[in-house]
């Protein structure tokens, strides 16, 4: 038919089919979220909350995406007459977020009503979809199902805002490839995920609401008898909808984590506890507590990151490596390993076998992918490093620069912690000659030790970032490097574990762990070739 585009289509005699299917899909959206907020039992705060999230993702939409249909469709939600009506919500939304009211009061409402008069337009430039809405419904007038009057409806201004619409029509109708283009980079790296993907389906939005039967009737008649009684409508469609349908209530909290710059995922960052915790139980390891301490700090301040906190902890084994990274757990959501936000991944359980490693990096990219839309501040631990297959890490690349992959800034708010041995020589070297010079520990700089594990960590065939793009473009934050420790710090390992035990006073078994260890170089024995890996062991036998 030599149509060029959909947008094309839309203006065109023959494309009713498609702008009834636009229309239906608009409305059927926007009842399904109003649902979502009418359905939400909890405080008027939580609901103001919720509340709160629907304008953002209406501004994520307009502004980040340039998709003023479904930023139409969003609004559409917001001003239907049952959710502008809970006036305790809305009294809470501008007490605590502020923010938002003004967003929509001030932006979003005037931007809309703007456009549908006819005296603002959609930058070119940022747009994806443009709005179409007020063509529908004049071209489809019998099918739109909507409230009040029309701009063009009004008789002091009707032909004026008629003529626009329609001259609106012709141009966005030979603008298709802009618009296509804009999406595809704004899209660039996106991949579907199917969960999401069949909440936009008009099919599956029509049965959701009206069910088999309903999604069959014809749509004047539909949407007429929905206004006739839109109050008991809404109130039937929300039971059904919780009762036979709860897997979808979270679909938008999805999406709002998804183009959102964060979402609430029980993240609850104690950073002067992570502070304690560290000086308080990481024994010998001045550079570890000064570096995590900082950097996570540092990185939480930010609200909008450039990038992600990536931390590559290194040293030998029992010097407490896995002991701080359970820290962050704990002092970032309270639960360390068993919160569902911060996933551990061991080479000798996930990825054992060095042939697989197309698939490891195929299933670890989509997992990670799938862990951040649910939430934007997952932690990551990869532990072992050094027995990680060489390339698979690599297919964290695009997470963990600055690029914006996946709708924009999600990625950028995750933290990734890799756990290795690999530059243990390294670091051993540099404390040994430091203890024989004289020197004291705590004179030991982090810059004395990055070049070397920077150099083994890239160039060691047996290290995970064995030629690693990681490494390359400079994309992990920092190199944390754990010293050995001392007999010394060994019995203060014993002390806090008999602690903890409620055990006090024993000093005979402090003296016969620390006495049972072996340590290094033979000539000096310095260090504790195991760290404290052995004491809990050790004290069973002793007591």
């Amino acid at each position: 038919m030599g149509v060029g585009s959909g947008i094309e289509l839309l203006t065109l005699q023959h494309g009713q089919q498609l702008r009834q299917d636009l229309l239906e899909r608009f409305h059927t959206m926007s009842i399904t979220l109003a649902m979502n907020m009418l359905g939400c039992t909890g405080t008027n705060e939580e609901r103001a909350a919720l509340l709160h999230k629907v304008i953002q993702i209406a501004a994520e939409l307009k502004t980040t995406m340039g998709n003023m249909f479904g930023f139409a469709a969003v609004m559409r939600a917001l001003e239907m007459p049952q959710v502008s009506r809970l006036e305790q919500t809305w009294m809470a939304l501008r007490q605590r977020h502020t923010e938002g009211a003004i967003l929509y009061e001030k932006t979003l409402r005037p931007f809309l009503n703007s456009l549908n008069d006819g005296r603002e337009s959609c930058p070119l430039s940022n747009t994806t979809f443009p709005h179409v809405l007020p063509l529908l419904n004049l071209l489809e007038k019998t099918s739109a199902m909507g409230e009040g009057t029309e701009p063009w409806e009004l008789g002091e201004v009707s032909v004026d805002v008629v003529m626009f619409h329609l001259g609106a029509a012709r141009t966005v109708a030979q603008l298709g490839g802009i618009y296509r283009s804009n999406a595809e980079s704004k899209l660039q790296g996106f991949q579907e995920q199917s969960e999401i993907r069949d909440l936009f389906l008009t099919d599956f939005q029509m049965r959701l609401l009206w069910g088999s039967k309903g999604a069959e009737e014809n749509q004047t008649l539909r949407f007429s008898k929905f206004d006739q009684q839109e109050g008991k409508m809404l109130a039937v469609l929300f039971l059904f909808f919780v009762f036979s349908y709860s897997p979808v209530s979270s679909v938008f909290q999805k999406l709002y984590c998804t183009i959102s710059d964060s979402c609430d995922c029980d993240f609850k960052p104690n950073i002067r506890d992570l502070e304690w915790d560290l000086y308080k139980n990481v024994f010998g390891q001045h550079l570890v507590q000064d570096i995590v301490s900082e950097e996570v700090a540092k990185f939480l301040e930010d609200k909008s990151p450039e990038q992600p906190l990536v931390l590559s902890f290194h040293g030998s084994m029992g010097t407490g490596k896995t002991l701080v990274s359970t820290m962050l757990g704990n002092h970032l959501y309270g639960s360390a390993m068993s919160s569902p936000f911060v996933h551990q991944f061991v080479p000798t359980l996930h990825f054992p076998s060095h042939k697989l490693v197309h698939q490891y990096r195929v299933e670890l990219k989509s997992w990670v992918q799938g862990n951040l839309t649910e939430c934007a501040r997952s932690v990551f631990i990869f532990d072992e490093m050094e027995k990680m297959p060489p390339g698979v890490i690599d297919v964290l690349e695009p997470f963990l620069g600055p690029s914006h992959v996946v709708f924009r800034t999600n990625y950028r708010k995750a933290i990734y912690v890799f756990i290795s041995t690999t530059g243990e020589e390294a670091i051993h070297k540099v404390a040994l000659e430091n203890r024989r010079a004289g020197r004291e520990r705590e004179e030991i700089k982090v810059w004395d030790l990055e070049e070397g594990i920077l150099q083994t960590s890239y160039n060691s065939n047996t290290s995970g970032f064995f030629q690693s793009n990681l490494v390359q473009q400079n994309l992990i934050t920092c190199f944390v490097p754990f010293l050995p420790l001392t007999r010394n710090h060994v019995e203060r390992c014993v002390q806090s574990q008999l602690h903890q035990r409620n055990i006090h006073s024993r000093s005979d078994v402090v003296e016969a762990v620390g006495r049972s260890m072996i340590y290094s170089p033979v000539q000096g024995q310095y260090f504790s070739t195991t760290g404290c890996k052995a004491v809990s062991a050790k004290i069973n036998f002793f007591l």
